[in-house]
């Protein structure tokens, strides 16, 4: 039995006999090191020539395998909440009158409509 197998077995006894304790650094450290290393991955597999493929074609990257760290954010609004003048709802009088004609113009519960 190798390294790794003798660790999974004891991790398993561990945990059937409610001895594990999860460690919630370790696992944030193993969860950055994978996509890191995906990253990588992903980084290698798409090469320079891709890439100018990709921009004498027009195709979108960037987002899926950017050149580089991202850049500063270009948007010019405040970080802060925003404020809008206060809007009411005015009732019209045709907006009245529509509301008190769809009222009167509803079918009675009892009847059927039908077309044809």
């Amino acid at each position: 039995m190798d390294e790794d197998d003798e660790k999974v077995t004891d991790v398993r006894d561990r945990i059937e006999q409610g001895e594990y304790q999860v460690e919630p650094r370790a696992v944030a450290d193993a969860i950055l090191r994978r996509l890191r290393q995906l990253a990588a991955v992903r980084s290698e597999r798409v090469g320079t020539r891709e890439r100018a493929w990709a921009r004498e074609q027009r195709l979108q990257m960037r987002c899926s395998y950017p050149e580089s760290a991202p850049s500063p954010s270009v948007k010019t609004t405040s970080a802060g909440p925003a404020r809008t003048r206060p809007t009411a709802v005015m009732s019209s009088v045709i907006a009245r009158l529509a509301s008190a004609l769809s009222t009167v113009l509803q079918p009675d519960p009892g009847t059927q409509t039908q077309s044809s």
